[in-house]
């Protein structure tokens, strides 16, 4: 797969992403999800992470060590 074609597909994946994480326990999404650092879940998705990014991207994004430590900057 090419870089274009696998870049298109991780967009493809990020929307439905966003919509899945905004169902989550809050309904809240992580303030890094629009701009993330590069070591974020959002940012690294591949099929092994959808899960923690949906749990921590989504409503428990105050658990999320990366979110913390970005906090206390």
């Amino acid at each position: 797969m090419q870089v274009l074609e696998l870049e298109y597909e991780v967009k493809k994946l990020e929307m439905p992403l966003i919509e899945m994480t905004k169902k989550e326990q809050t309904g809240k999404l992580c303030p890094f999800i629009e701009n993330p650092h590069e070591d974020c879940y959002i940012v690294t998705l591949d099929s092994l992470k959808v899960e923690a990014a949906v749990y921590y991207c989504g409503g428990n994004y105050k658990k999320c060590e990366l979110y913390q430590k970005l906090v206390k900057g």
